[in-house]
Formats: C-alpha cells, structure tokens, sequence
C-alpha cells in the first residue's frame, strides 16, 4: 500500500527492519524490480530484506534513507543541521557536515560530531540518528513515533524545544 505523504513506517533499533524497508520502497512508489535496480542488489534480495529471510546491510540502509531523503525534500529550502540542533561554532567547525555543507544529509555522512562526538560506525550512527529531529524530517524515519514528539538535542547535550 501507499503511504501517507511525510509518514514512513518506523522501526525500533538502530538498523532499518523489513517494515521500515518495505514502506520505504512503497513511499518511493517503487516495485521491488526498480528497487533492485536502484540499489544495485538483485530483485531476490528485495524479496528477502522484505521477508526477513536476511538482514538489510548497511549500504542498502543508507542508499534507501538517501532517496527517501531526496523524494521528501523535493524543491523546498533545506535545512542544515547545525542551525536546527544549533550546534556550537567550535564543534562545527570540525564537523563533516559543515565541511562539506551537506547539513541536510548530516545522518548520510560518516564522522560528523553529532553529540560533540563521532560515532564509532554505521549501526552506532544510525542509533543517534534516529532519534534526532534532523534524521525524522528528512528521511520521515525515526526510532518511534515518540521520538519525532520528543525534544531534540543540540550537538553540546542541551535540551532544545
């Protein structure tokens, strides 16, 4: 089925499950074919993230909230993650994101220093990420429904609201 436009199916740990990548495939309006395609994976892997039989790895995970990404944001002005979390000049500017001005796919980019710190790999990322306004408004994605209620944190640990 279609989703509701903004809305995508959330899981509940830090790496995408077969729900969230079967409503994510139907959010893009995409049969599992044209998604093999786009990820560069077989039409019988589609089938199987979709069925659980195997775990999505990570390259497909990241490839898919890229493309989400990108179909929500259409033509609107993009928000950047050191202004929506605001993030302290210090930390920024050592900061991926900042570096290469890519604050709207700040979840897409390995080493940024989400929390004041860099997260040890993919899986630890995506676990920040999740639960970060930035990572639900792009992607539509999020930890759980709650955490896109919840109140964000900035990149020094402060409440924002």
């Amino acid at each position: 089925g279609h989703l509701r436009s903004g809305s995508v199916a959330s899981g509940t740990g830090a790496q995408m499950d077969k729900r969230e990548f079967a409503a994510g495939r139907a959010w893009l309006q995409k049969t599992q074919i044209q998604m093999a395609n786009l990820l560069g994976l077989s039409p019988q892997a589609v089938r199987s993230f979709e069925q659980g039989c195997r775990s999505i790895p990570p390259y497909a995970e990241r490839q898919l909230l890229f493309l989400l990404a990108r179909r929500r944001a259409g033509n609107r002005k993009r928000r950047s993650c050191w202004t929506v979390i605001k993030c302290p000049p210090p930390i920024r500017a050592r900061c991926p994101a900042w570096e290469f001005r890519t604050g709207d796919l700040c979840w897409f980019v390995n080493g940024t220093l989400c929390r004041g710190k860099a997260q040890l790999n993919w899986a630890a990322k995506m676990k920040v990420c999740r639960a970060c306004t930035m990572f639900i408004n792009t992607t539509g994605l999020g930890r759980t429904r709650a955490a896109k209620r919840r109140v964000g944190r900035t990149a020094a640990g402060r409440q924002i609201r």
